[in-house]
């Protein structure tokens, strides 16, 4: 009985420990999902099996502690092939599946009211008077990390995810408004700038180490590169990258590959 009840808390600490490396944001953790599955098995990376994806995790280089593929199915609720399915969705059908999973028992608290003043709190924080969801996110993720450095037993900040945001209003432009912001089809838009043509592998791959270096973060996203793409005016666009090298998760391996290269010295810089 007593061996019995130590393995069970063995195991407990076990889940716990891993649990550290899971995160919050269940987009970010499709995206770390989709990278994983990307290193497991390059050439099909939606059937990647459970056991081929928790061996490939030690070989990310932002993703080193992801949990299991169990505990990532049972978090998002899925069977693991739903899991990788929704992983390499687009973001609008990855938005549609988890706000309506948002919208479950475990996630009550979330109300139209609270999610229209979480987004009008981050926009008065950034100075602005309409957000992206990959804005929110990065301010959101910086707001609860400052807050759980402040408790000694976990914070208290509860804030909505984007998924969550859009699961309670409908939209993310929904949302935006019930916020008094601007949706994303008022936002006043910069007019296009010409871009160079002829983008190859190497200038996918600069770019994609200049978004990381600039703006990516401790966990870079396809959408995350999308909203620095607007800002620059010879970067090349996510469907390049998708279309004229190895995707997003391919080009993103080989640019944190590159990047920490540099930082070693292993490589010059290019």
């Amino acid at each position: 009985m007593a061996t019995g009840a130590a393995q069970s808390r063995s195991r407990e600490r076990r889940e716990n420990a891993e649990s550290v490396g899971m995160p919050q944001n269940d987009l970010t953790l499709l995206d770390a999902v989709a990278e994983v599955a990307a290193l497991a098995s390059p050439t099909s990376p939606r059937t990647v099996s459970q056991r081929a994806f928790d061996a490939a995790r030690s070989r990310s280089l932002f993703y080193p502690n992801l949990p299991h593929a169990k505990h990532i199915a049972e978090r998002l609720k899925m069977t693991w092939p739903d899991v990788l399915a929704v992983a390499h969705a687009w973001g609008d059908e990855q938005n549609k599946l988890l706000g309506a999973k948002g919208r479950g028992p475990n996630a009550k608290w979330v109300t139209p009211e609270n999610a229209a003043s979480a987004l009008a709190v981050v926009a008065h924080r950034l100075g602005k008077d309409s957000l992206t969801q990959g804005e929110y996110r990065r301010e959101r993720a910086k707001m609860l990390a400052h807050d759980a450095k402040r408790w000694m037993h976990g914070g208290q900040l509860r804030m909505p995810s984007e998924e969550q945001v859009v699961g309670v209003h409908g939209s993310w432009d929904a949302a935006l408004s019930a916020a008094s912001l601007q949706s994303t089809t008022q936002r006043e838009r910069k007019p296009a700038k010409p871009r160079p043509r002829g983008k190859g592998a190497s200038d996918c791959v600069a770019a994609v180490v200049r978004y990381l270096k600039e703006a990516g973060g401790d966990h870079p996203t396809a959408t995350g590169y999308e909203d620095w793409y607007s800002t620059q005016e010879t970067a090349p666009s996510l469907d390049t990258i998708k279309k004229r090298h190895r995707g997003w998760s391919g080009t993103l391996d080989e640019a944190e590959s590159r990047l920490l290269e540099e930082k070693l010295g292993i490589r010059a810089q290019r």
